[in-house]
């Protein structure tokens, strides 16, 4: 293999990790934010509340170690 090509692919795989590293608090806070937005929502359609709240934050605190997780492994391997 080629001097240029090793540098090409060095650069593409730097430029990967860059945009998967900027895109970690997105999949962080969204979650969460969907979480309490939802349980906000039913919470005061039913008068619950902070129950269905308490409820879809966990779950959302869920899905951001699970998304954690998933991007560690996409970078380690």
């Amino acid at each position: 293999m080629r001097h240029a090509d090793i540098s090409k692919k060095n650069v593409k795989n730097d430029n990967l990790l860059i945009a998967n590293s900027l895109n970690i608090g997105y999949y962080l806070v969204s979650p969460i934010l969907i979480g309490v937005f939802f349980g906000l929502f039913i919470d005061s359609k039913i008068n619950t509340k902070p129950t269905f709240t308490l409820i879809f934050i966990v779950l959302g605190l869920i899905a951001s170690f699970y998304n954690l997780r998933k991007i560690y492994k996409d970078a380690t391997h």
